[in-house]
Parts: C-alpha cells; sequence; structure tokens
C-alpha cells in the first residue's frame, strides 16, 4: 500500500510539473562588409617568377550566431584588378589589360566574382573553415577556405587566404595540364588570394 502512494505521489508530480524552459539558440548578429576597408590581395605564378595585386571588394556580409562565425560572402569588384610589382607604366597596362581579357577573367562580361559561405566548421587555434560556392566568369565551383575572424560588439574583421587552381574556372591560358609543350612561358594552375573583410554590425 505505501508503495502504491508513492508511486501515486511520483505520477501526479510528474503530471502537474512545469515543463522544462527551452534554452533559446542565441540571435544571429548580423555586420556589414565597408569596401573600402576591405581588399583582396592576388598572387600569380610562372615558371621564370611571378606577378601581385589588389582586386577591390564591392560587398559583403559576415554574420554570427553568439561568438561563432555563422556565414559570410563578399562579392569581388573583378573590373578594379590592379598589378602592384611592375613600375614601368607600359608594362603594367599590358598586364592588367590581359588580366581583364578572354585569357584569364574576362571583366568585361564577368565584372564580378563571389564567394558565400554554406558550410562553418571550427578549425584549429580559433580559426574557421568555410566552405561554400565561389563564382568566377560564371562559373561556379565548392571551395573550403581557413578563416580567421574577430570580432567586437560594433565591428568585425575575417581573413582568408587559400590557392585557387584557375582552370577550374575555365582559365587556361599557358596552363601545363592543357599546353604541355609551353616550356618556360608556363604559368602555374595555382593562384594565391588574400580576402581581408571589414566590418560593422548592422
Amino acid at each position: 500500500m505505501r508503495s502504491l502512494f508513492i508511486f501515486s505521489a511520483l505520477l501526479a508530480t510528474n503530471l502537474f510539473a512545469a515543463p522544462a524552459a527551452k534554452v533559446s539558440a542565441p540571435a544571429v548578429a548580423v555586420y556589414k562588409v565597408v569596401p573600402a576597408d576591405s581588399q583582396i590581395k592576388w598572387v600569380g605564378k610562372k615558371l621564370t617568377g611571378q606577378h601581385n595585386g589588389t582586386i577591390a571588394v564591392k560587398e559583403g556580409k559576415i554574420e554570427f550566431q553568439g561568438d561563432a562565425l555563422k556565414s559570410a560572402d563578399f562579392t569581388a569588384q573583378m573590373t578594379t584588378i590592379k598589378v602592384l610589382d611592375l613600375t614601368d607604366a607600359k608594362y603594367n597596362h599590358d598586364l592588367t589589360e590581359h588580366l581583364n581579357s578572354e585569357d584569364f577573367f574576362s571583366t568585361a562580361k564577368h565584372p564580378t566574382a563571389n564567394f558565400k559561405v554554406t558550410k562553418v566548421t571550427q578549425g584549429e587555434n580559433g580559426a574557421w573553415n568555410a566552405e561554400g560556392p565561389f563564382t568566377i566568369k560564371g562559373i561556379t565551383k565548392t571551395v573550403t577556405i581557413p578563416l580567421t575572424v574577430t570580432k567586437t560588439d560594433k565591428e568585425a574583421m575575417l581573413n582568408g587566404k587559400v590557392t585557387l587552381d584557375r582552370t577550374l574556372w575555365d582559365i587556361k591560358y599557358r596552363s601545363g595540364k592543357f599546353f604541355p609543350e609551353i616550356g618556360d612561358k608556363l604559368i602555374h594552375d595555382g593562384f594565391d588570394i588574400d580576402v581581408t573583410l571589414k566590418a560593422k554590425k548592422s
């Protein structure tokens, strides 16, 4: 009888107990990229040397859920591509025009490039691995970029460095994959980009 009483008491407690409060996820904070304070650096290498320069950032955003990176995206204004290592005005102009041409980024037809983070995983030493579609020359490929991110209540800074295979975006000019007899005029398929985004909370 005593056992039945205890069982009845426990059952009544469970039936009338208030449901446990749900823990809500932290709100998503959106930081809007400041183009004037953001930049993409690039390095292209060939058998006999290399060139480097910059590309302007047109727009973008960084999203956090609590302290965790949730997503990000940026659009590069490809028509702003600059060459920094050539001081001779003619050589600089000629290379800049070539990079804008059909041989490389075809900027008249494709004035922008875009990367959007669709999956984020925690990396080492506070870094993040950001995966998503990267569209260049109208061609989209999924890439992963290691990112370092810092933020305050008002500002955020994102930096990502990656080497991309240009041939995946139909940039085949002097590629050893497609022109094996190119000799010392070969241009390496991998080109490096270093993205820095500075953003302010919306």
